[in-house]
């Protein structure tokens, strides 16, 4: 498998895991289903929202996906009412080189703001969204 077909196929898994496990609202309306269902996922590169090792990020209604050099991690939050903390599932390549880097492919409509806590240095607005392009030196050679 190629970088960029690794890259596509976590992007897939991520929008099917999240949509079956929590993300897309029960309806009946399949009208309304299949436009959810092509909605394209986007990210965010990280720009200190999340942890230095996190590449690109992506938020929905009820899940996470952090993009790593060498694994993808899906945090899925607990049904409303429960009582279970969030589910985290970790997804590596096996042999995955630990420099890969991972690049967007096109810049899309729309921002994120991050306006946590008291310190305005810690702020974060702007952070474009985009759609992932590819991982470059992934495997290692």
């Amino acid at each position: 498998m190629t970088a960029v077909g690794a890259i596509r196929y976590v992007a897939v898994c991520a929008t099917v895991f999240a949509a079956s496990a929590y993300a897309l609202p029960v309806t009946k309306n399949s009208a309304t289903r299949q436009m959810l269902v092509q909605v394209p996922l986007s990210f965010e590169a990280n720009k200190g929202q999340a942890d230095s090792a996190v590449k690109f990020l992506s938020r929905g209604d009820g899940y996470a996906l952090l993009l790593t050099s060498k694994d993808a991690v899906f945090k899925l939050a607990s049904g409303p009412g429960a009582k279970s903390a969030a589910s985290v599932v970790r997804m590596q390549l096996l042999g995955a080189n630990d420099g890969a880097e991972i690049s967007s492919a096109e810049k899309l409509a729309g921002t994120a703001n991050y306006f946590i806590g008291n310190d305005p240095k810690k702020w974060h607005s702007g952070v474009p969204s985009v759609r992932m392009g590819k991982a470059s030196s992934i495997r290692p050679m």
